[in-house]
């Protein structure tokens, strides 16, 4: 009995131009040519469809500091020298373009975090297909397009670490496109010396870029995304920093790969360089060079070991903290997966198929994007771990790399010499199982309402907070303010009131090489403002009763008449509203119709 053949539809395979660069269409029948692009707009959608489910989350405090001082900034007021914060820059111009662009308030919020999650699922593809083909491109896509939404992350509202993975994954991705392509330009040069032809002479540079197919735009496109990383936070010097290291570690074989590699990594590093010199430069020529400089050095010196530590003990404590957050709940089976593929991609002979243009070892595998990828994992531990702190939502640095692991270890396709007809069924099955149970840890959280959200992230607080200060801001006429001692910057983000100083965090009033400098400029402006309602925060507001704030405060305001207290957290009094003695808001309540009941 004659057998009958199979036929398969056509898979869906990477379409390289000259063998170097991912695209978002395959090169296989019209029926499948447009599938990645198709998967990708999806998968986009989708991200912009959780997000609206916490669209109105009563956000937590970095994001809602970063959307005030923005917002200020767009008013005219200078930054650090007026709107103090320790962060670099480029959080708050970000911030300030969603303003311009949408508006102030929750859809800002939204904007930034759907474009930042777009464009780094956008970078997961490219990552993960310049490796792992279409296949592990779209994986490495739908894995992040789940776990960017997670609850216990924190990772559906644009704290700073989402922009950050946006640059972190593309300079990943262009250093992965750019080694391919100068591995695929060793191809041609072997060619051509087995079969020489005559060519024109040209300048020695031009020899070097075509032999090695070095792109020094690509490499200067690679450091401009690392600078602009450390612009969001300095601590994402620990990126370029591993990753080049790795990438001279993959080149050490090789004596001319070697200081090739090296060249590379001096542009990456004169680009990082140029773009600090020239973010000085600008804050000393509108003369806030000295605060800069002290918020920068100083300041994160402090921060760093502000709990009794420093950046070594930071550094080993976070064994402790990264390995065993609960942060990483919904993030195992993307572990799992990234280490499987980094142990067969590393030690398992012939992992990679005939057709991969990697250069391969003399066991036949390629490794040097495996060898990237830890390095990527190591620099997202030594990031997170920098600070001291460990908050959820810094593991955020952990998922591009894993995403992208867990996309190449479902995309490799040797497995088809080890599995025969079947590994078109396998393959994909890693991935949908994968893909399933991220999905069963993720979704069901989408069952709680936004202020859920918000209180399993941290407590009642800031559903307190959008409350008292809606109640405030009905208090209020327009023109009128009030001021926060405390760390409570949605007061304002939800009254929509201007805070009358830039010293907003009231721990930055205390205990910190910039607290006088900080009170002096807080008085001075509170003096001048002179708010209608000063707000105490009575758990969190971290002064002595003795600071120059609160003395001044005593002798200005007195309690909201009725009961000025309001929220209890952790089983007491939250907040305490005064009002200013010879104030607008005083006289108004005074009056008979107006008196406030308990």
């Amino acid at each position: 009995m004659k057998r009958r053949k199979i036929v398969r539809p056509p898979r869906p395979v990477l379409s390289r131009a000259e063998g170097t660069t991912p695209s978002i269409t395959v090169a296989s029948s019209a029926g499948w040519r447009y599938l990645p692009l198709i998967v990708l707009v999806a998968l986009a959608v989708l991200i912009a469809a959780l997000r609206l489910h916490t669209y109105n989350e009563p956000f937590e405090r970095d994001i809602t500091s970063h959307a005030v001082i923005a917002h200020e900034m767009l008013a005219g007021r200078p930054l650090y020298s007026d709107l103090w914060d320790s962060k670099p820059p480029a959080i708050f111009v970000t911030y300030a373009l969603a303003d311009a662009l949408v508006g102030y308030g929750p859809a800002e919020v939204y904007f930034i975090g759907v474009a930042a999650a777009v464009i780094t699922l956008l970078g997961c593809y490219w990552a993960g297909s310049a490796y792992g083909g279409v296949t592990g491109g779209l994986w490495a896509a739908a894995f992040w397009a789940i776990i960017c939404n997670d609850l216990w992350l924190w990772a559906n509202q644009p704290n700073i670490e989402v922009p950050m993975n946006a640059c972190l994954v593309w300079a990943f991705a262009l250093m992965l496109i750019e080694i391919r392509r100068q591995q695929t330009g060793d191809k041609r040069q072997k060619t051509e010396d087995r079969n020489p032809k005559p060519v024109p002479s040209t300048s020695s540079g031009q020899a070097l870029s075509k032999a090695e197919g070095f792109s020094i735009l690509r490499w200067l496109a690679i450091g401009g995304l690392f600078a602009l990383a450390t612009l969001y936070k300095t601590v994402a010097i620990t990126f370029p920093v591993f990753l080049g290291l790795f990438y001279l570690l993959a080149s050490l074989r090789d004596r001319r790969k070697l200081k090739l590699a090296f060249l590379q990594i001096c542009i990456v590093a004169a680009v990082g360089v140029a773009a600090w010199a020239a973010v000085f430069a600008y804050f000393a020529a509108t003369h806030r060079f000295n605060i800069f400089y002290d918020t920068i050095f100083k300041y994160a010196g402090y921060y760093a070991q502000s709990r009794g530590g420093n950046f070594l003990t930071n550094i080993l404590a976070g064994l402790k903290y990264e390995f065993f957050a609960r942060a990483m709940k919904s993030t195992p089976v993307l572990i799992v997966l990234a280490a499987a593929g980094a142990i067969y991609g590393l030690v398992r002979p012939r992992v990679a198929r005939a057709s991969s243009p990697w250069r391969h070892g003399q066991d036949g595998r390629a490794t040097e994007p495996w060898l990237l990828l830890i390095g990527f994992l190591i620099a997202a531990y030594f990031a997170a771990a920098l600070p001291g702190r460990y908050y959820n939502h810094y593991y955020q640095l952990w998922l591009v790399p894993l995403v992208v692991g867990a996309g190449w270890a479902v995309g490799i396709s040797n497995l088809k010499s080890q599995i025969s007809n079947f590994s078109w069924l396998v393959r994909p099955a890693a991935g949908v199982v994968g893909l399933i149970i991220l999905l069963c840890f993720v979704l069901p959280e989408y069952r709680f309402s936004a202020d859920e959200w918000s209180a399993y992230k941290q407590g009642p607080q800031y559903i307190i907070s959008k409350t008292v200060a809606k109640e405030i801001n009905e208090l209020l006429m327009p023109g009128e303010t009030l001021y926060v001692l405390g760390i409570n910057p949605e007061f304002y983000f939800w009254s929509g009131r201007r805070p009358p100083t830039g010293v907003i965090w009231s721990t930055d009033l205390a205990n910190n090489p910039l607290a006088q400098e900080h009170t002096r400029r807080a008085l001075a402006d509170l003096e001048r403002e002179k708010p209608e309602i000063f707000v105490i925060n009575r758990l969190q507001a971290q002064v002595p009763p003795d600071h120059p704030v609160v003395e001044w405060a005593q002798k200005q305001y007195i309690p909201l008449p009725g009961n000025p207290d309001r929220g209890v957290l952790y089983g007491q009094p939250f907040f305490r509203i005064f009002i200013r003695r010879d104030g607008k808001l005083a006289a108004r309540l005074a009056e008979p119709r107006n008196k406030l009941r308990g």
